[in-house]
């Protein structure tokens, strides 16, 4: 009995191994075969909620909640080989909720106006159509609702927040200088109502993208545009109405989805999910290869987390892209509102030392603006969408300062300094003359720099970009016009321009970069920033030390 417990152990340890090496095995079929082959013929079915993730969720987000919607782009490169696939006979599109961004709606409205070039049907469906949905839905062959939901026909407003009053009864003030009339990003914390050149820079940004949207909308359904403007002035529609009124196609419960689908797109085909084909599409690609950086956030000197851009982590990234000699070109994606005007300069620097080596070319998404644009500035090429804000060439900085909630507390304090600019940034009491303008010779030091480094990086004289510089944000097509972006599109675009800068022929490999984690290093990763308030703090942290911003104005967003 006694010799038996050895020898059941040492079974036990043998079948543990072989289970691990069964599950190592399992996992490199996954990794390198895809899993279970594809069906002779296939329709893609795509499901998108509320967002184009330009990068993999990390940290606890990805172990817990995995990758929230396709990423962008996975979602090319599966989508133009898709097109070019004869096993793919159409796509099925769910869109979710469906409250996309207008840039990643338009994004991905492209991708599919692409598509259908192929001749390859595309059948998109939503249990309810927001404005932004149907914008993407219109580019489709079909667009199918629920029977009891409702297109929201409710137009597209752009709002922005003032803090001016609370921080006055919070007996704070914000002591700033801004270089550029319309670099008006400190009338957040200063006013309760814009200034005329807000006003004015804010109201060409609403007008630009309403005429823009509401045109493509108008042309993809086949209603002229003043029609289409009285439909959305009378508001929300069933789907009933909807489809009387000729704005969608078809209503179809969730049920009857799959038999529809298979007739619309041709009868044969079977539902495949886009996750499944895209692991296919991945492989064997081309031997020339492109990297892909994204860049989402708010522009800081180092740190870590979700929502910042740190430029040490990305100038080391950069350097690494420059010189491997299997990257034949870079394609960064900017979404950034901008941030730390120091960081900004840095990576200014550091993508005009890699395009020295190869082809960088910008692909600009929501925003790119500010300290955003100084770092598309050094590429060689940038591609930004209509809706993009960007621009906003401008420096502003300062502090916050905290004497009269001292005085209202009743908090007397001493100080002792040496050296006439000593507590330069001390936070409870406001600039003198002499120091604040000595923070104005530093913020127009700053911002001579951004102008000269986007004149050269754009190879366009100094004066023509001071004409559209000044903080003004541009839409995308406003900036193409002035020449600060070289062309419409999205990452697919981008993408065409490096292969052709990088002569490349065909097919080639778009490689993310950093490579993904792995999931033990997810694991092990924490989350800086869970509440999204990365942003905020920030510049919060910016103003305390006095650092000079290169910010969008004002926190905008669409409706």
């Amino acid at each position: 009995m006694e010799q038996a417990k050895p020898r059941k152990r040492r079974l036990l340890r043998k079948l543990i191994v072989w289970l691990v090496l069964a599950g190592i095995a399992a996992l490199l079929c996954v990794r390198f075969f895809g899993g279970p082959g594809l069906p002779a013929r296939a329709v893609l079915v795509l499901k998108v909620d509320d967002t184009l993730p330009i990068a993999p969720a990390e940290g606890f987000e990805a172990l817990l909640l995995g990758q929230r919607g396709p990423l962008l782009p996975a979602l090319h490169t599966a989508l133009a080989r898709g097109a070019r696939d004869a096993r793919v006979e159409g796509i099925f599109l769910d869109l979710g909720e469906g409250s996309l961004g207008l840039a990643d709606a338009r994004e991905l409205r492209r991708l599919f106006v692409e598509f259908r070039k192929a001749r390859k049907p595309v059948i998109a469906y939503a249990d309810n159509l927001s404005l932004s949905a149907w914008y993407v839905a219109s580019a489709c062959d079909k667009v199918v609702m629920n029977p009891a939901g409702r297109l929201q026909l409710t137009g597209i407003s752009l709002r922005v927040m003032l803090f001016g009053d609370l921080l006055k009864r919070l007996k704070l003030k914000a002591d700033l200088e801004r270089i550029g009339r319309y670099k008006t990003a400190f009338e957040t914390v200063t006013d309760n109502k814009l200034s005329p050149s807000s006003r004015e820079a804010l109201q060409r940004l609403s007008d630009a993208v309403w005429e823009e949207f509401v045109g493509e909308l108008a042309e993809s359904r086949g209603i002229e545009r003043k029609a289409l403007e009285d439909l959305i002035d009378q508001g929300p529609l069933s789907a009933r109405a909807a489809e009387e009124k000729k704005l969608v196609d078809a209503l179809k419960w969730r049920d009857e989805l799959d038999a529809y689908v298979k007739e619309a797109s041709g009868g044969t085909g079977d539902l495949v999910t886009f996750e499944r084909y895209a692991a296919h599409a991945a492989r064997g690609a081309s031997s020339a290869r492109i990297a892909y950086l994204p860049l989402a956030g708010t522009i800081v000197a180092s740190g870590t987390g979700r929502g910042v851009i740190a430029a040490d982590a990305v100038i080391s990234q950069l350097a690494t892209l420059r010189d491997d000699s299997s990257i034949a070109a870079i394609v960064i994606r900017i979404d950034s509102p901008g941030g730390d005007a120091v960081a900004s300069a840095s990576l200014f620097r550091a993508i005009r030392s890699a395009r020295l080596r190869k082809p960088v070319v910008v692909s600009m998404g929501a925003s790119a603006a500010s300290g955003g644009y100084y770092l598309a500035a050094a590429a060689d090429y940038i591609v930004a969408q209509p809706f993009t804000l960007t621009g906003s060439i401008g420096i502003f900085g300062g502090k916050i300062a905290a004497d009269e909630l001292l005085a209202w507390a009743e908090i007397s304090r001493e100080t002792f300094r040496h050296g006439a600019f000593a507590g330069l940034y001390d936070p409870f009491e406001p600039f003198d003359d002499a120091k604040r303008a000595l923070i104005r010779r530093e913020l127009e030091d700053m911002y001579d720099r951004f102008v000269r480094d986007v004149a050269e990086g754009r190879h366009l004289p100094v004066e023509a970009v001071e004409a559209v510089a000044g903080g003004r944000v541009w839409t995308g097509g406003d900036a193409c016009r002035h020449k600060l972006v070289d062309a419409l599109g999205g990452l697919d675009a981008a993408i065409d321009k490096a292969k052709e800068l990088a002569r490349i022929e065909g097919a080639a490999a778009l490689v993310l970069w950093p490579p993904p984690k792995a999931w033990y290093e997810q694991l092990l990763a924490a989350e800086k920033d869970p509440s999204g308030l990365g942003r905020l703090l920030t510049l919060q942290r910016a103003l305390c030390a006095g650092r000079p911003l290169a910010l969008l104005p004002f926190m905008l967003g669409w409706e």
